[in-house]
């Protein structure tokens, strides 16, 4: 009878040992201590959206539609090919001077200036001069000639309150990722590291292969680009930026109210890959200056088959 209830005791005990070891295989510890900076331009945060796009004075049909200044000094603009309203995003690194902010980059470089109708910057509408180069394919040039002034509609997103926004919006660089894959009969895990500060994406393209994912043409050029940085703005901007040119851009909104999961919407069709899409479910964790997010998505590729994928970037503050 002893003996009965000591395996019993022992079945129990090993039983609850199981199921805690499986919670903590689901739930991700969130409660880290975190020892991040406050960002280099987190007071001068500002996106200004332009009523009326601005039309190159060059010939191209890719209009300015707004201008965003994030946390971490940089610029995210925003132009729309006019005959489809497509959006295509630049990325460069923005300073201040008085009402003038300086662009520079590999893509983009130039200068904007404020100017309100009331003499002061930063109201709710501002009049900007804008003399603004991109290149891209083509060399796109962006000028209010004559003295002539666009108007913007300007956000303000600067909320110190919001603690876990703090956190969240600035430019990561990102470290590496995991990648996490389970279908029949198959369950992979492995980990990869950036190669001098670049993650490249082909290195989960290739694991997704080798355990048997039929990958389209589409979903392959999306997974040979190498991320430069990830991005996350109080305007609710989600930006990959890729070294090789392009980024992709997704609005995104808390998804619980503890404020450790994010949904996105992907601003168009041709962004995103396997993992990153409209219906994965996006999982923030921090801890000391860095910031881990987790992509859980349902994987469908070309021959039907579905797969449980997830991807974690592993990313830490730039600033």
């Amino acid at each position: 009878m002893k003996k009965n209830v000591l395996y019993i005791a022992l079945v129990a005990l090993f039983s609850f040992v199981v199921a805690a070891c499986s919670n903590d295989d689901q739930e991700e510890k969130t409660d880290y201590p975190v020892n991040l900076t406050t960002p280099s331009n987190a007071e001068n945060t500002v996106l200004y959206e332009l009523p009326v796009a601005l039309a190159p004075i060059t010939e191209s049909n890719l209009q300015l539609k707004s201008l965003d200044i994030t946390e971490s000094g940089k610029i995210i603009v925003e132009l729309r090919y006019s005959d489809t309203q497509k959006p295509l995003y630049v990325m460069g690194n923005v300073s201040q001077n008085g009402n003038t902010y300086t662009v520079s980059g590999d893509k983009l470089n130039g200068t904007i200036e404020t100017i309100s109708a009331n003499g002061r910057t930063r109201s709710t509408n501002s009049s900007l001069l804008i003399n603004l180069t991109v290149t891209l394919e083509e060399v796109v040039n962006y000028v209010t000639e004559d003295g002539e002034t666009v108007e913007a509609v300007v956000t303000q997103t600067i909320d110190s309150n919001d603690e876990a926004m703090n956190r969240l919006a600035r430019t990561w660089n990102i470290l590496g990722a995991i990648v996490d894959i389970k279908g029949d009969n198959i369950k992979a895990y492995e980990e990869f590291e950036s190669r001098n500060g670049v993650f490249d994406l082909k290195d989960i393209l290739d694991e997704a292969v080798q355990q048997g994912i039929s990958v389209s043409d589409d979903d392959r050029a999306a997974l040979e680009k190498r991320i430069k940085n990830v991005t996350l703005t109080k305007s609710q901007k989600f930006i990959l930026t890729y070294v090789d040119g392009g980024e992709d851009v997704a609005e995104w909104e808390w998804a619980n109210s503890e404020k450790t999961r994010i949904k996105i919407n992907l601003k168009d069709d041709s962004m995103g890959n396997l993992f990153l899409n409209d219906d994965s479910k996006l999982f923030i964790s921090f801890r000391d200056n860095r910031c881990n997010i987790r992509l859980e998505t349902i994987i469908t590729d070309n021959s039907g088959k579905r797969w449980d994928g997830t991807l974690t970037m592993k990313l830490q503050s730039a600033d």
